[in-house]
């Protein structure tokens, strides 16, 4: 940075810089369903061009029920929610959530705030920090899993979410590598053996899942 603002911790990490907006929370709130989706609407909407990250930690008592897609709402700009489905019409998602983005928004009374070189808003006191506390990529192939909704194939990645911890449900929206393009990636918190599982039906082996992180995160309240 040729001009500005830059705090650096005594690790030597950057805290704050007026040109890097830091990942903040944008929203938050619990989710539930009475029916195998449910809808969330962000108390303002979100005025990114990039999609938001959406964070979820599903409840206990429904942790083991997979979540196969995950739907952001409105459009670049102005994105003004999101919807979850669980893979089976019996399922009911419930939990917390919360959204996040490379940006900040202006709603402190008091404290300071800073602006990057294109007048947008970079940095405030009152927007809570999100932090990434773990991210794993290496996954473990179980094989073909029977399922009460039917058989599933089945990884594992781990361990499960901590206590206050999240994980980015935007990555599992995605489809998956195998040679039926119909089929869907879902994933479940396994909190009883502190498991994140990843699933997949279809009428081949799912051997590749690709690569595939899942990034667990807390916020900094």
């Amino acid at each position: 940075m040729g001009f500005g603002l830059r705090a650096v911790n005594d690790n030597s990490y950057v805290q704050i810089d007026s040109d890097s907006p830091r990942l903040c929370l944008l929203g938050k709130g619990t989710y539930g369903a009475s029916s195998y989706t449910a809808t969330v609407t962000f108390p303002v909407s979100i005025k990114t061009q990039e999609p938001p990250m959406v964070f979820i930690r599903p409840a206990t008592a429904n942790s083991n029920e997979p979540y196969r897609t995950m739907i952001l709402t409105g459009s670049a700009g102005n994105w003004t929610g999101f919807q979850i489905s669980a893979s089976n019409l019996n399922y009911r998602p419930a939990g917390d959530w919360f959204v996040a983005a490379f940006a900040s928004r202006g709603d402190a009374t008091f404290g300071m705030r800073l602006f990057g070189p294109d007048g947008s808003l970079a940095y405030d006191t009152g927007a809570y920090a999100v932090l990434v506390s773990t991210v794993l990529s290496t996954w473990t192939y179980v094989g073909r899993v029977q399922l009460t909704i039917g058989a599933y194939y089945k990884w594992v990645c781990g361990r499960a979410l901590a206590a206050g911890e999240y994980f980015m449900i935007n990555v599992f929206s995605l489809g998956i590598q195998d040679n039926n393009s119909g089929s869907t990636c879902a994933v479940s918190m396994d909190y009883t053996n502190n498991q994140t599982c990843m699933w997949a039906n279809g009428f081949t082996a799912w051997v590749d899942q690709g690569h595939r992180p899942v990034l667990f995160a807390k916020l900094v309240v």
